[in-house]
């Protein structure tokens, strides 16, 4: 038999290698004693993480390239394009937050985003 650990101190639990972790009568785990021991894996690297090493780049001109998605961003807003009208939402939404629009039903009030309101029949 080969213990990871040494008992806790008061509870004389142990375990062997391989072997799930002593729990208490009552199906907890004993003070000390973790029933995840090597913890929560890592989840490598998200598409969050990439866009955030990506967004502090500089380009050969020394501008950030988070600097550059904002001053296009505030162009598209304030220019004749189709989209402008989105891209001033977003600044909005970035800015202010994004407006909500309460709603009172059989004293229940409800609190929707502008989106979830606009989806409503």
């Amino acid at each position: 038999m080969t213990l990871l650990a040494a008992p806790n101190e008061g509870t004389g639990f142990a375990r062997e290698e391989n072997q799930a972790p002593a729990r208490l009568p009552d199906g907890r785990f004993p003070p000390g004693v973790s029933g995840n021991p090597s913890g929560r894996p890592h989840k490598g690297e998200t598409m969050g993480d990439r866009l955030r090493a990506a967004l502090q780049q500089i380009n050969v001109r020394g501008v950030k390239a988070s600097d550059e998605v904002v001053n296009n961003l505030v162009r598209l807003a304030c220019s004749d394009e189709p989209h402008a009208v989105r891209a001033a939402e977003l600044i909005l939404d970035r800015i202010d937050g994004k407006v909500t629009i309460p709603i009172e039903v059989a004293n229940v009030t409800l609190v929707l985003s502008q989106d979830d309101y606009d989806a409503v029949p």
